[in-house]
């Protein structure tokens, strides 16, 4: 190790940074809607900063610039697991309370404290310890499938450099100060894996930016964009899994088709505008009382449909109907006013009505429209 050029490597590392930061800072300006990828853009360039004040030692003197490396890196990752947090959605007043007393005490404790001193590594490289694992564990918590396999390389490169960290810090204990501590090999080996966590992770976080928008581009492919309810093509999906697995189950299948009452009458007379909150409001009172194992959907216009499993036999069917019109019957609240609408239901099971979804709606359109057209009547 001794053999190895450590300006070189320092310099490689330097470069990696500058390609990390260029990397998140398209990433963010792809991505602006994103939570996450401008707090990583900004953490890559405070660390591109890091880099850039070593060569101002003669100028500004070793002991200032000792104290803007360390708080500056210590910065870049307090803003990158930021990202982290905000890109996962555990984003809170309690974070941000820590956040900021954390990147607090740790500038007090660096003005303070001379590099130099054992403390003030300690302190410093304990920190970075932290926060690199805090990322790791975060980035990881509750992930599953490619999005696991994708942050679990992350927390291993920040694994791997927190235990490099660790070692330097070890050593800088063992010898008595930084300065007999800096020819250790942990200290080269140190800069080569920075160069090589900044690649990683460059690289999956934006491999994790692609793979949000992945889903959230099949998720609207699979709901409706007004009342946030699933569509039809995700209704066929689902319709099909849940066939085999009411066979399984020996259970039975059936739908609700809904059809609201007056709906048009609304759309002439308050506008669009209004009829589309109407929409809105129907659907979250329709989501709010369907079972975890139901799906509510939106079959387009003002017709709605609710896709039943486990039902023990026709009278579950005619329960859930009965249940489903007291759920979502009353007015809806849109704005100041309260506005009185009415909707017909029909019901189709299989295999009674049929085996296939097209077979069942027609049977629930029928029973639906004999609904209305007796209500009309009376």
């Amino acid at each position: 190790m001794p053999a190895l050029d450590f300006e070189t490597i320092r310099f490689l590392a330097l470069v990696m940074m500058v390609l990390a930061a260029i990397t998140m800072t398209i990433t963010w300006r792809i991505n602006k809607t994103m939570a996450g990828p401008g707090l990583w853009a900004l953490a890559t360039g405070v660390g591109v900063l890091a880099f850039l004040v070593v060569p101002f030692a003669p100028i500004i003197g070793a002991l200032a610039v000792r104290i803007l490396t360390n708080l500056l890196f210590l910065a870049s990752l307090i803003l990158l697991l930021d990202g982290v947090i905000r890109f996962h959605g555990y984003q809170s007043s309690a974070t941000n309370w820590l956040r900021n007393v954390l990147g607090a005490g740790l500038v007090l404790h660096g003005l303070i404290h001379r590099p130099g001193d054992v403390s003030f590594t300690i302190v410093q490289e304990s920190a970075s310890i932290a926060l690199l694992i805090a990322g790791a564990a975060v980035l990881v918590w509750g992930r599953r499938g490619i999005e696991r396999l994708v942050y679990g390389l992350l927390a291993l490169a920040s694994t791997v450099l927190a235990v490099l960290v660790a070692v330097f810090t070890l050593r800088v204990l063992k010898v008595g100060s930084v300065g007999d501590a800096a020819g250790h090999w942990s200290r080269p080996v140190l800069y080569i894996c920075i160069i090589a966590w900044s690649m990683v992770w460059s690289w999956g976080l934006v491999a994790a930016a692609n793979i949000r928008n992945q889903r959230e581009i099949r998720a609207l492919a699979n709901r409706d964009p007004l009342t946030g309810l699933s569509n039809r093509r995700s209704l066929e999906v689902t319709f099909q899994r849940a066939t085999l697995r009411a066979r399984r189950s020996r259970t039975f299948l059936g739908i609700v088709v809904i059809d609201l009452d007056g709906f048009k009458a609304i759309n002439d007379r308050d506008g669009h505008g209004v009829g589309d909150l109407v929409l809105a409001e129907f659907a979250a009172r329709l989501r709010r009382v369907v079972r975890g194992t139901d799906l509510a959907v939106r079959l387009g216009g003002d017709e709605f449909l609710v896709l039943l499993e486990n039902l023990p036999d026709s009278l579950g069917l005619a329960r859930a109907v009965a249940r489903l019109r007291i759920s979502i019957d009353g007015k809806l609240s849109i704005g100041e006013r309260r506005i009185d609408l009415g909707f017909s239901m029909g019901g189709a099971m299989q295999p009674d009505d049929g085996s296939t979804l097209d077979a069942l709606l027609e049977a629930a359109d029928r029973r639906m429209y004999a609904e209305k057209s007796a209500r009309r009547a009376a």
